[in-house]
């Protein structure tokens, strides 16, 4: 097992560099793709203005020609000379020039920051994929022996879905994410990696799948809420970009308690199908006996539970996933820091 992990580890390294020249390469091909079409468009665009504007003042100039001005009594007549203004063909390419230049700049601008964002997204699958799961009796399991996915049989009739978050799936309509804001979490890009798996979670979510999205700590303002969320949010487009905007103006503080985030999870009136319950820290020994008893009162939930970092308390975190029928991962830091 210790020679995987080192040559899981040895082979990171490689399968990100692999992964930045794919990208690399992806991103000059939609440059060049982006610039022949704007190039096309831009001339179609000129050429269908020069066939209006060109009959048009041709007929403008025709119907000008017959009118007279009268000028004031005693004085001369004089015909009244109207000139237009004609771009020389070598300053419509002048323009046409300047144009294509600021969309290409605009363009690398864009790519820019879309590369950033997917090799930080590339680089997140790659740790994701070393993270620690633990079978039912607390032990890492043997390759192979799970899947790592948890399926949940949605409530009542109609159409169900599935989600993701740091590689556990689950089935369902209704998706609920407890996730710790507590100060700890700001060591290490622990809040940002979770908004980021946040964002990947609900990114291919259909409209019909909602989601309700609970942010805990030791604080006053815990447990917290988009204020937009009344109930279950269903996942279109605006809710989608909503969500990130709100959650990436979070600022994590305070200490660790997530038992009033469940309960304000569990007494919906429509129970989630799947929980995904994320902290980085030790929370109250007593936190297990008490989701147990709110997931109790109703329809039995998934509770899947995430140890974010070697300084989370796995053991509670175990217990909650086994009696409630998820799973409990470990997740690691970048560089293996705690």
């Amino acid at each position: 097992m210790a020679h995987e992990t080192e040559t899981s580890q040895a082979s990171t390294p490689d399968s990100l560099d692999d992964a930045t020249s794919r990208i690399h390469h992806e991103v000059s091909e939609l440059i060049l793709q982006r610039r022949r079409h704007r190039r096309a468009r831009l001339r179609k665009f000129i050429l269908l203005g020069c066939a209006i504007s060109i009959p048009f003042h041709l007929l403008l100039i025709f119907y000008l020609a017959f009118i007279r001005i009268p000028g004031p009594p005693g004085l001369p007549e004089v015909e009244s000379v109207i000139d237009f203004a004609v771009l020389a063909e070598s300053e419509l390419q002048e323009m046409e020039v300047e144009l294509e230049i600021e969309e290409l700049a605009a363009e690398e601008t864009e790519l820019d920051d879309a590369l950033s964002e997917m090799l930080a997204e590339e680089a997140e699958d790659l740790s994701v994929a070393s993270v620690t799961e633990f079978d039912d009796s607390g032990s890492v399991p043997t390759p192979g022996s799970s899947s790592g996915f948890s399926d949940s049989d949605s409530a009542g009739t109609g159409l169900s879905g599935s989600a993701s978050f740091f590689g556990v799936g689950g089935r369902g309509r209704r998706f609920a994410f407890i996730i710790d804001m507590s100060g700890s979490m700001k060591e290490d890009d622990r809040f940002k990696r979770a908004v980021r798996q946040l964002r990947q979670s609900i990114s291919d979510l259909p409209d019909f799948i909602t989601i309700c999205l609970s942010l805990f700590s030791s604080g006053a303002d815990s447990p917290l809420q988009p204020p937009f969320q009344r109930d279950w949010l269903p996942m279109n487009r605006r809710n989608k970009q909503q969500i990130i905007r709100w959650i990436e103006d979070v600022s994590p503080e305070n200490g660790t308690e997530p038992l009033p985030a469940f309960r304000q999870i569990f007494k919906l009136e429509n129970r989630p199908d799947v929980v995904y319950f994320l902290t980085d820290g030790a929370i109250p020994q007593d936190t297990p006996d008490r989701v147990s008893e709110l997931n109790a009162k109703g329809r039995p939930v998934i509770i899947n539970t995430f140890a974010f970092g070697d300084q989370a308390d796995v053991a509670p975190l175990l217990r909650i996933a086994r009696e409630s029928g998820g799973k409990c991962k470990q997740i690691g830091l970048p560089g293996g820091g705690p």
